[in-house]
């Protein structure tokens, strides 16, 4: 019996599916406090999609605040957040840290699917062979949070994802989002000539060129 607290998204989707017994609104819901009497926890997600959460990370005291009161109504024993990797929502934390609820995070790099979006339809991608991105499927986040919910080891920060080549993260995302993108890995210098090529042109660069610098570790 848990009370789900995020707007609408892939992750959301995800937890939703995941959980049993579970209902699903947001921390400006007026009768929050009510939403949450009878449940046993409380799971917040304060950003939709974790891939603009790391573009533009924005905490908001206040908004935790808010998920934590209904954490406070009758019944309530638990609060998950689930929060971007990194420290861009330290603001947050600290607001749970300090307020005393028993909670547990789940920390997670951006998603597959999400990454889904930031692909053209059609056509073929250029992708450094060497190199590694950090990356998780919704449904191994999802899996995280339903194992934070029975852990008994609480007040920790768990971490989801996994690395993996630009090339296989991005197939990956094509076909989790049903794309007819030809996604060719080159050896890392012949890469950069034709990102160079490509820029000397004037050609406008695919979306997921900015997630290669965001999440690559280290960048190609």
């Amino acid at each position: 019996m848990t009370l789900l607290l995020a707007e609408p998204g892939p992750l959301r989707d995800a937890i939703a599916r995941e959980l049993k017994d579970v209902a699903v609104t947001t921390v400006e819901d007026d009768d929050l406090v009510t939403a949450a009497c009878g449940r046993e926890a409380i799971v917040y997600l304060p950003a939709a999609r974790l891939l603009d959460a790391l573009h533009a990370p924005n905490p908001d005291a206040r908004r935790a605040r808010e998920a934590l009161r209904a954490a406070h109504a009758p019944g309530v024993s638990l609060a998950v957040f689930v929060v971007p990797e990194g420290d861009g929502y330290r603001e947050e934390l600290d607001v749970l840290e300090q307020d005393g609820t028993p909670y547990m995070v789940v920390a997670a790099p951006a998603l597959v699917e999400e990454l889904g979006t930031t692909l053209p339809k059609h056509g073929t991608l250029l992708l450094p062979r060497s190199g590694s991105m950090r990356a998780a499927d919704a449904c191994a986040v999802a899996t995280a949070v339903r194992e934070a919910l029975t852990t008994e080891e609480q007040g920790r920060i768990v971490t989801v994802g996994a690395e993996a080549s630009p090339a296989t993260l991005f197939k990956r995302a094509a076909q989790l989002s049903s794309l007819r993108v030809r996604i060719l890995a080159l050896w890392t210098p012949l890469y950069r000539l034709a990102r160079w090529l490509w820029r000397l042109f004037r050609r406008p660069e695919p979306a997921l060129y900015r997630e290669l610098r965001l999440l690559a570790s280290p960048p190609p």
